[in-house]
């Protein structure tokens, strides 16, 4: 009996198993903040964004006032790239 590819026995069914690891999206949105230069404060601001919180919720989430959330999100938009909340909550959580 001829077997393909040549006679090393009877044909054997065969069977390719790929792993992958998936990190849950929350995880992402954390390690791409947490790689930020940004204070501990301004992280809060970036993942609340990152996580698709609107951003009226970090004055009630974290207890800073507009003009404070102005001033951090300056420097997160700056380490970011970003120019507005939507952009930075795409770029974080994408």
């Amino acid at each position: 009996m001829h077997h393909p590819g040549g006679d090393h026995g009877p044909a054997t069914n065969q069977l390719l198993v790929e792993l992958s690891f998936h990190r849950p999206r929350r995880m992402e949105v954390v390690r791409r903040v947490l790689s930020l230069p940004l204070s501990p404060l301004q992280r809060e601001i970036a993942l609340l964004a990152g996580l698709g919180h609107a951003r009226a919720d970090c004055v009630a989430e974290i207890g800073v006032g507009p003009e404070a959330l102005k001033k951090h999100l300056r420097v997160i938009f700056s380490a970011t790239g970003a120019q507005d909340w939507d952009s930075l909550s795409r770029t974080l959580g994408s």
